[in-house]
């Protein structure tokens, strides 16, 4: 396959690869016994077909090279028997991709009980985003269980960087916006709390997840609606109000406010071009919280909304990659100490959220059988404390946390979860 140029998300994600393993992953959990030697051979066959395999980088270029079959069957194993999900991510996501190993993916299989298990895939996050996964995930579940729903062609790939594709003549945003956006985000984070303890550069972290009320995503969409929020801001909200309990960030008197991180698709704003690509087109905006406000829910989730209304206005996610750029021009002139405390102080953020709706996807068609939950992991990276993934399938909402427990001890990150959920769950 012919040179890729890496865009400027991919370039600062591998940059925050030499910080610690910027690893993420997504897993199904399915309904049955697993045929161990199928389900290894359907994965050989998706890489295969999709076009990909091992990636070879060339400083800002890449290529994939197909194997052809060639794939060892270690290469999707069979964990042993007992092992918690949950524990398995959370040492997934700190094992690096070794350095003479190519290949960007790490699937698995793992029994958890006599009547389901479940197929996962553990990825290195600058190659693919959730969407792109999802596509790959697609096929080999369909290999495996619906096999006329096969995608035998290899995917497409951006046609070039994120200014070919999300610039002002693409994504309908203008440069003069996304500076001054900036100059406003760069005003209001210098009241932000940020973490003041050497802790902050301990980058490990652990995954865990747990169960909501049954119909609460239902009763929130209800809630959003009535109010004219969107879940995503009635979320923020409750993490803010979470974080703000449970994450030690130092709110001195210059320093009272919570900001929070939000990863958004890109993809929408150049579907015809991207809909069904291969990699990683990811932008992001955050909120800032007042401390008067975080006591007063309505104030707390009209401020969210009113700030993403104004980012929706002026598309400052597709914007964002100018920060981007100063980010990655920054961190090439600094050693690991002195770019984690750059990140400490100029992205003061102490949470963040990766929200997904998959019943606007395959997965939805397949639940609840064989398809029983879907489960996301987000990487914190090298800014956040902690990312809550919520994940919407049926009328199912799971959620995620990775957390860094040199920052949020373990004892304090189930609390943390609870909170969130307890939260969104007394308003409806």
């Amino acid at each position: 396959m012919s040179l890729q140029e890496m865009n400027i998300f991919q370039r600062l994600a591998r940059q925050w690869e030499t910080l610690h393993p910027y690893n993420a992953a997504q897993v199904l959990l399915l309904k049955g016994v697993p045929n161990v030697a199928r389900i290894q051979l359907a994965w050989r066959k998706t890489v295969d077909d999709s076009g990909l395999g091992s990636v070879h980088v060339n400083r800002s270029s890449f290529r994939y090279e197909t194997l052809n079959g060639e794939l060892p069957h270690q290469l999707c194993p069979l964990i042993s028997a007992g092992r918690e999900i949950a524990e398995h991510l959370s040492f997934e996501l700190n094992r690096p991709f070794e350095a003479e190993s190519t290949n960007p993916f790490r699937p698995f299989i793992l029994v958890r009980d006599a009547g389901s298990y479940y197929c996962g895939i553990v990825y290195q996050h600058w190659v693919a985003d959730s969407v792109a996964i999802r596509m790959l995930l697609q096929g080999w579940f369909a290999r495996v269980h619906d096999p006329d729903k096969a995608r035998s062609e290899p995917f497409l790939h951006a046609p070039g960087g994120y200014w070919e594709v999300f610039g002002p003549g693409q994504a309908n945003w203008k440069p003069v916006d996304a500076m001054l956006a900036s100059m406003r985000w760069g005003g209001r984070i210098r009241y932000a709390r940020r973490i003041e303890s050497s802790a902050f550069a301990d980058l490990r972290v652990r995954f865990t997840m747990a169960p909501t009320p049954a119909g609460l995503i239902d009763r929130l969409h209800r809630y959003a609606r009535e109010r004219k929020l969107t879940l995503n801001e009635v979320f923020l909200a409750a993490i803010a109000q979470a974080c703000d309990r449970f994450v030690p960030a130092h709110h001195l008197n210059r320093r009272p406010d919570l900001a929070l991180g939000n990863i958004v698709d890109l993809r929408p704003q150049n579907r015809r071009r991207l809909d069904q690509a291969f990699g990683l087109f990811l932008g992001f905006t955050s909120v800032v919280c007042r401390r008067g406000d975080l006591g007063d829910w309505d104030r707390l989730v009209h401020s969210i909304a009113s700030q993403s209304r104004l980012q929706k206005a002026t598309n400052s996610s597709a914007g964002s990659m100018l920060r981007m750029m100063a980010g990655l021009a920054a961190s090439r002139v600094m050693g690991r100490d002195d770019l984690l405390n750059f990140y400490r102080k100029r992205t003061p953020l102490v949470g963040g959220i990766s929200n997904v709706n998959l019943n606007r996807c395959w997965a939805g068609d397949y639940h609840p059988d064989p398809v029983l939950d879907y489960i996301r992991v987000s990487p914190t990276g090298p800014m956040l404390p902690v990312v809550f993934t919520t994940t919407t399938l049926g009328a199912d909402l799971n959620v995620g946390l990775t957390y860094r427990p040199a920052i949020i001890p373990e004892t304090s990150a189930n609390p943390l979860l609870q909170t969130f959920i307890q939260r969104l769950a007394s308003l409806v």
